[in-house]
């Protein structure tokens, strides 16, 4: 639980149920996409999951809250 952690996460995704959890981070994929496309330093594929795969390296895993 976030109140008792000894190192809490920076944010905390609160929702329902897993359709709404996915729903939100299919949401933020598309902003991500969206704010890559057609600009002057757009990402392709491979970069953007290479950014993906780095950014999960200090992530923690999934726990049964």
């Amino acid at each position: 639980m976030a109140l008792f952690e000894e190192k809490p996460k920076r944010r905390y995704l609160v929702k329902p149920n897993q359709s709404e959890a996915e729903l939100t981070i299919r949401k933020l994929i598309e902003q991500l996409v969206q704010l890559n496309e057609g600009q002057a330093h757009t990402y392709d594929r491979s970069t953007l999951i290479r950014m993906l795969d780095e950014a999960m390296v200090g992530s923690r895993p999934k726990t049964n809250e």
